[in-house]
Formats: C-alpha cells, structure tokens, sequence
C-alpha cells in the first residue's frame, strides 16, 4: 500500500512539473514529508485487516478452539496484545496529530514559487520565451535579482491578445496557483475579438497568472491527504479522528472476527475491507460538512465513530453477520466488490 501511494502521488507530482507547475527535484523531498500523512492512513487500514484475517482464519479452521480448551479466553489474547495495540496507537497519534501537520506545511512551502521562479531563472534574455505553465510568452533585454528590464509580455485569451511593455517586471503573490506579474512604467494594448484596440499608459499594473492546473487523472487520495480547510479546528479534529477510527477498527477486528468454518477467504476479506472503506468515507464526508455553528458534533468527528461502533457491535451480537458470512454466495461477494470499488474510487478521487 506504501508503494501504491508513493507511485500515484508521484505520477501526479510528474504531471505537475512537465506542466511547469513543479521542480522535478523536489519531488522526493516531498513524497518524503508527506510519509507521516501516508502512515497515518495506513496504519489503521493494515492493523485492522491483519487482525481481523488472523483471528478469522483461527476461527474458520477451528485453531481458536484448542487455545480456548487451555483455559485462555478472549479477553486473555486481547490482554496479550495490549502493549503492541497501545504503541500503534501511540504511533498514529504522534503521526497524525503532531508531526503530519508540519511536514505538509513544509511540503507546501518548498513547492511555493519553487517551480514558477526557476523556470523563469532559465528564460533566455533578447528572445521570445514560453511562460511556464502558462500560454503568455514573453521577451526581456536582461534579468537581474530585481526583476527583468524591458520586458514585453503576450498573452492571447481565446480570439483576444494583450500585449504588455514595460521598464520592468517582478514577481508577486503567495500561492503556486496563483501567481502575480507586476509591471512598471508601461503600455498595455489588447486587441478584441471584434477588431477593436486599445491602449493604457501606466505606472505600475498587476496581471494574474492563472497557470493551467489540471490535477492528476491517477488517484491519489486527495481526499485524505490534502484536506484544506481555512478552519484549524476542523483540521486537527480530521487527524485526531484517525486516531479513534484505528482504536474502533481493532475493536471491530476482534467483535467480527467468529466466522463459519466453512466461511471462504473472499467471504472474510471483501466484507471486512467494506467495512473499513464505508468508515473512512463516511468520516470523509462528514468533515466536509463542518460549520462553526455546531463545532461540538465535530469533536473527533466522534458522531461517525459512535454510529459504528453501536450498529456493528449490535450487529455481531444478533449473530446474523456469522450467518450472513457464511451463507455468502459469489453474487453477493461480487455486488460488495463493485460497492468497494466505488467507494475507493469516490476516496482515491
């Protein structure tokens, strides 16, 4: 799963610098800080699938029952586990709450400017030069750490064109996506699309560069990792949420785990990987819902997590979902699988 992740983040990184969006040597740097993010997701996802086809297994090959015949109970394997479970734990909440925050931050600060500007650090002065990112060109007599000198700028917008001259040009703004030309002591002229001109003397003037932003057709699960909210208080609620949904997902491991022993392999793995698939789209989905009108159903998103817990734990002691797993047949495996895949599309998306 690390390298799956590693893979689709790094094609959409690709994407972004062949478009003059991003410096292909950063990339590595940046795959690299974003790893506390990627463990703290798969962290949960890795512990509840491993426990949860272990203990099945033991169950469906009736392995369970000569540890019970020595006198261990359930609570004595959970117990045996305890300070495995706590360090994992400990590891998604120091991952996800305390270091995942500011690696991103850093990821994001080395990818400001750093592809827009060394691209135009390797413009050739005296000749006509593609704006990176951008469908503009542009020619300057000399570049300097001030700016560029002399510089005419084109840029056409459909059937229009603008053509900018000025003494000179600097870079402006905050933000990689959108970033700021601004000209001084100038002439602009545009000419329209219906053959009509026009020409503005003036001091100092500010053009946008909206460059083209296309994201990435590969997934690589937005949804999860690059949250943005202007709200902190959603953000680290989102993280802290991870934490909790890995402590119900150990619990749910151990609630579900007594299968049929003619339960099949597909019948353990496709319900439960459903089941942890649901959880996180529903955890995504609420997020996305925040207000600041009712911040307290936003606590850990602790909503979703409560909904789950009940209705599962009601649901393996109605003793339906053993007979439910049981008695699966290859459709209703199927019709789960196109479920799951539709899910982890919407999430990866």
């Amino acid at each position: 799963m690390v390298g799956i992740l590693f893979i689709s983040r790094s094609v959409g990184y690709f994407e972004k610098s062949v478009a003059g969006q991003l410096d292909p040597n950063i990339i590595l740097n940046i795959l690299m800080l974003r790893l506390p993010d990627f463990l703290s997701f798969l962290i949960p996802f890795s512990i509840f699938i491993s426990l949860y086809l272990n203990f099945s297994n033991q169950y469906s090959s009736n392995e369970i029952y000569a540890i019970f015949n020595t006198g261990t109970s359930r609570l004595s394997i959970v117990s045996s586990l305890n300070k495995q479970l706590i360090l994992i734990l400990i590891s998604v909440l120091i991952l996800s709450v305390f270091i995942g925050p500011a690696t991103k931050q850093m990821s994001e600060e080395i990818q400001e400017f750093t592809s827009f500007e060394k691209k135009l650090l390797q413009l050739q002065p005296k000749i006509l030069n593609s704006v990176p990112g951008s469908a503009g060109k542009i020619y300057f007599d000399s570049m300097n750490q001030d700016g560029f000198t002399d510089v005419i700028f084109i840029e056409p917008n459909g059937s229009d064109i603008s053509i900018i001259q000025s003494k000179k040009m600097e870079v402006l703004g905050n933000e990689a996506d959108n970033l700021e030309l601004k000209f001084y002591s100038g002439l602009m002229s545009s000419t329209l699309k219906s053959g009509d001109s026009f020409e503005i003397t003036f001091n100092e003037f500010i053009h946008p560069i909206n460059q083209d932003n296309n994201t990435s057709s590969v997934f690589s699960f937005r949804k999860v990792f690059d949250f943005d909210q202007s709200d902190n208080f959603i953000n680290i609620q989102w993280r802290i949420s991870l934490v909790i949904m890995t402590l119900s997902l150990i619990y749910f491991a151990f609630i579900l785990a007594p299968f049929s022993p003619r339960a099949s392999v597909s019948a353990q793995f496709v319900p439960g990987l459903l089941i942890y698939i649901l959880y996180l789209a529903s955890l995504i989905f609420y997020r996305d819902t925040f207000s600041d009108d009712s911040k307290v159903l936003y606590y850990g998103l602790w909503p979703v997590h409560f909904t789950y817990i009940l209705l599962i734990t009601i649901y393996s002691k109605s003793n339906y979902f053993q007979s439910f797993i049981a008695q699966t047949s290859k459709r209703q495996i199927f019709l789960m699988a196109i479920i799951l895949a539709l899910m982890t599309y919407w999430i990866a998306g």
